[in-house]
């Protein structure tokens, strides 16, 4: 073999060079291949003494042909894989492929990319792919340039070639495509592994970057003149990470050949794209994928470019095809981006979005959990304060539409969710004021996950609400009503008292949310009792009820305990109003607020533990109860709570408590009254409040009259001698407080003679102008008939011929003078209320009366008038208090007053027809005085209901 080594050598030193091509052509391959073979050192010295005489005349003269076809082959042999000499072959053929396949024919390098290509996956990956790729470049060239006739031969070669070696070519373009023209020599480069960087750079590190750039558009051209008719993403995806290049030549051709492909794509069900796309933004594998094989593959890189990984996330957002198998990968790359700049960041989170709505609904806890996680950790790490940037209301707009994904899955894993997270996340919206609208986003979903939680889980957010319904920010505060609303139902504590914490908000507009959450529910209602507990512990916290209470006796002339943090007078009286509501609704107050029917449906009371129930509902009107005894001017005229004043919310809070204590310790209660009633001066002031307090304030009284009967006595006493006393509002007071205590049945030496004490009010001239004197004996008088016939029986005893009934109807009839005639106005709102207390009075004088027409009569007589629809209910409870019978309510008697009064009525309203709604229709024509004579007639049938 040595001396045909050397016979070789000879005849080429010998040939010329113009004969040496062919020469060559037969030659360079046979000793090639002995190169791969030889083992004998000696042999291969000569052999590389014939290749090193070639190379030195090839280069000195271009016009030598060497074949470079047939050097190229010996890559793709299976032996040289195995080849001690491998190594040693690849770097001297590598030299002849550089100086021969430029000097090819254009067809000779179409002849050369086309064989290459269709084995390229004989090649080993690595080193030899990259050779070989690169030795391509010139014959793709030339197929864009020749499309006519090597475009579509390529094409079939793409075709009838195994996807393997296409797929593997095509990934060689990718990789070579994402070396930036100006980086050949750059330590590494984004997107490639290290081991295939370091490949690439012995190639190119010698390139400059405008030949680069021109190695680049050639692979460009060659791509875009394949169309879409090889796998679209094969041809897709080279362009797509070329797009990012920083020369525009490079760039401006591959985004026109991505948009030519953009609708091709089938980002729904072609998972090969889907996967190699992932794959492209990843820089390591999902933890449990390591070993993944074909286009989940990931190879470890050091950085993928930015803008490259934008456009993967950005063509992942139009998938809807990502699967089970694919899940994993995404999640992974939404993590990996979300670590770097906002622009990526805004990708990763919309992708995000994304799948929260297409993930498999198997997937979705695990996915749900990571996803998030990762949000929470990049944004808000620690749930503390956080800098706003571009991407982060994007963050919890993501947050939440996962969160209302897991809430429609019926996993539990949506309250689990937010029982971890809604804290953190109302902690996050109390210290963010810029970024509240945003957070919202998160909490909305958070909202739908705990719908339907248990009692426990939604127990654990109390602390956190009582905290936050105090927040300075309105968005807050909003949100806290949202979540209670969300919560809890209407029926319980939580589900009311929020709303009721912020009806009374200084923002319009979620005080006004409030107070239709507040009505929200119907007829719902917490029990009264849990009510108490819940309101007390949040205004005076965990304390001893009965210690509190007794400490709170003095505390009403001397100052009280502070209430606890964040709760404000104005909440408590709001909260003493609603509680005082509830208990109404209940049917725990048995006395009847003025104004509503005197017929109570039958309700059984709901409460338990009354004493208390009691108890804790009286330390907290101490409150109310203290501002009101010290008598300071607002408490009479500025509302506070539902319309009510101070002075009228501790009132009624007393008869709440009155009732609430009976059977159980009074004490407390009595001890309260008298120092309000009887001990102040607030109950005593003037105009139509005062009439309506004072009213109030006997009611009082007389709730606590029968439990406490020593004490009542006491009461009467002092109240009777009040009744002459020089105050024309004490007078009032005491007329009313006297015959509340006679209604209940309280002792008294002489009972008609006392009754005959406020009765003088209406009869003597020097009370012809205290109005206010006046109304309260009517009123006064009329409460205690509504029980007793104490009034006819006191003067029966002074005029026993009866002369007495007939000077008191008068008396009373002419006090509704202002009203009898035509078109008057009413000159004060003193004047009014003592014409509808007169009424009233007459009403139900009549009721005892034994005919009563003689009271009737002049009620009808009045009804006829031209009076105001005020008027007209008024009067409307006067004849229905005129023919009740208070003896037996429900008995024979009052049956049969009814249907005298409804038939008089009717045939008073020219209406032959007894049927209601006759009487209630339209009159077009007519008299002005038969209207109103049918306008009376229906007030009072809506009267007896």
């Amino acid at each position: 073999m040595s001396d045909q080594y050397d016979s070789a050598l000879r005849r080429l030193i010998c040939a010329d060079d113009d004969k040496l091509g062919p020469i060559l052509a037969k030659l360079l391959p046979l000793v090639f291949d002995e190169l791969l073979s030889q083992t004998d050192s000696t042999l291969r010295a000569k052999l590389v003494n014939i290749l090193n005489h070639v190379l030195t005349r090839a280069k000195g003269n271009t016009a030598i042909n060497l074949p470079a076809q047939s050097i190229l082959e010996r890559w793709f042999a299976p032996g040289l894989a195995t080849s001690p000499n491998g190594p040693f072959f690849r770097n001297l053929s590598i030299i002849f492929l550089d100086v021969g396949i430029p000097r090819l024919q254009p067809q000779e390098q179409i002849d050369l990319a086309l064989y290459s290509l269709e084995n390229f996956g004989k090649l080993l990956p690595g080193l030899d792919r990259i050779v070989v790729f690169l030795s391509c470049i010139p014959g793709l060239g030339q197929i864009s340039e020749l499309r006519k006739e090597q475009v579509t031969r390529c094409l079939a070669l793409l075709k009838s070639s195994s996807y393997d070696s296409v797929a593997a070519f095509f990934q060689s373009a990718v990789e070579f495509l994402l070396i930036p023209c100006g980086a050949t020599e750059a330590a590494s480069v984004g997107g490639l592994p290290s081991a295939s960087w370091s490949h690439w750079k012995s190639r190119l590190k010698s390139k400059a970057a405008a030949e680069m750039v021109g190695l680049k558009c050639t692979v460009l051209r060659w791509l875009s003149s394949l169309g879409a008719e090889p796998p679209a993403f094969l041809v897709y995806l080279p362009s797509l990470v070329a797009s990012v290049e920083n020369y525009d030549a490079v760039s401006n051709m591959a985004e026109s050949n991505c948009k030519r492909l953009d609708l091709e794509l089938d980002m729904d069900n072609d998972l090969d794209l889907l996967g190699r796309l992932i794959c492209l933004g990843l820089t390591s594998a999902p933890p449990g994928q390591e070993d993944a094989s074909g286009p989940l593959k990931v190879e470890t890189k050091v950085s993928v470019p930015a803008k490259l990984r934008h456009k993967v996330l950005v063509l992942l957002q139009r998938s809807r095809g990502i699967g089970p198998s694919l899940v994993a990968h995404v999640v992974h790359l939404i993590r990996q981006s979300l670590r770097e700049n906002e622009q990526v960041q805004q990708s990763a989170l919309q992708l995000a979005l994304v799948l929260s709505e297409t993930v498999d609904p198997e997937n979705l806890v695990e996915t749900s959990e990571k996803i998030l996680a990762e949000v929470e950790a990049v944004f808000w790490p620690g749930g503390g304060v956080i800098a706003m940037g571009t991407a982060t209301p994007l963050a919890f707009k993501t947050f939440g539409s996962f969160a209302r994904q897991l809430a429609e899955r019926p996993s539990g894993q949506g309250s689990a969710l937010a029982l971890q997270s809604a804290p953190k996340m109302l902690s996050l919206l109390a210290a963010n004021d810029a970024a509240a609208q945003d957070i919202l986003e998160a909490l909305s979903g958070l909202v739908a996950c705990l719908r339907g939680s248990e009692e426990r889980e939604r127990q654990d957010f109390l602390p956190l609400l009582d905290k936050l319904v105090t927040a300075p920010r309105a968005v807050v505060r909003r949100e806290v009503l949202r979540w209670s609303s969300a919560l809890f139902p209407t029926s319980s504590p939580e589900g009311r008292y929020y709303a009721l914490r912020l009806v009374g908000d200084k923002d319009a507009d979620l005080a006004k949310a409030a107070e239709s959450s507040l009505a929200a529910g119907g007829h719902e209602a917490p029990p009264f009792f849990a009510m108490c507990q819940f309101l007390a512990l949040r205004a005076i916290g965990d304390v001893d009820v009965a210690a509190r209470l007794a400490a709170q006796e003095e505390g009403l002339l001397q100052g009280m305990p502070p209430l606890a943090t964040g709760f404000t007078w104005f909440d408590l009286a709001r909260a003493v109003s609603f509680l005082i509501k509830l208990a109404q609704a209940e049917g725990l107050e048995s006395a009847v607020e003025e104004g509503e029917s005197q017929v109570r449906a039958a309700k059984k009371p709901r409460l338990t533990h009354g004493a208390e129930a009691a108890a804790v509902f009286m330390v907290m009107l101490d409150y109310i109860l203290s501002t009101a005894v010290e008598g300071a001017p607002f408490t009479v005229s500025d509302e506070i709570a539902d319309g009510a004043t101070c002075l009228e919310l501790a009132l009624r809070g007393l008869l709440l408590a009155a009732c609430l204590s009976r059977g159980y310790n009074v004490e407390p209660v009595i001890k309260r009254a008298e120092a309000l009633l009887l001990g102040g001066s607030s109950c005593l002031r003037g105009g139509r409040i005062g009439n309506r307090m004072r009213r109030l304030g006997a009611r009082v009284l007389g709730a606590l009259a029968k439990q406490a009967p020593g004490t009542s006595t006491l009461w009467l006493r002092q109240l009777d001698a009040s009744l002459a006393d020089s105050s024309a509002e004490k007078r009032a007071a005491a007329a009313l407080g006297v015959c509340e205590l006679l209604r209940e049945g309280v002792d008294a030496d002489d009972p008609a003679k006392t009754c005959h004490k406020v009765l003088s009010f209406l009869v003597a001239p020097q009370m012809e102008q205290d109005i206010a004197a006046l109304t309260a004996a009517c009123d006064g008088l009329r409460r205690l008939s509504e029980r007793k016939p104490l009034v006819w029986n006191s003067l029966e005893q002074v005029s026993p011929q009866g002369q007495g009934k007939d000077v008191l109807l008068n008396r009373v009839y002419g006090l509704s003078t202002p009203m009898m005639e035509a078109n008057s106005e009413v000159t004060s709102a003193h004047t009014t209320d003592l014409v509808y207390a007169s009424w009233r009075f007459i009403g139900q004088l009549a009721a005892w009366d034994g005919e009563g027409e003689q009271c009737l009569d002049k009620l009808i007589s009045i009804g006829q008038r031209d009076i105001s629809e005020e008027a007209l209910a008024a009067m409307g409870l006067a004849l229905c208090a005129a023919i009740s019978n208070p003896s037996e309510p429900q008995g024979e008697v009052a049956t049969f007053r009814a249907g005298g009064l409804m038939h008089r009525l009717l045939k008073m309203a020219g209406d032959e027809k007894s049927d209601r709604e006759k009487v209630e229709e339209h009159i077009e024509d007519g008299a002005a005085s038969l209207a109103r004579k049918r306008a009376l007639a229906v007030h009072v049938l809506e009267s007896f209901g």
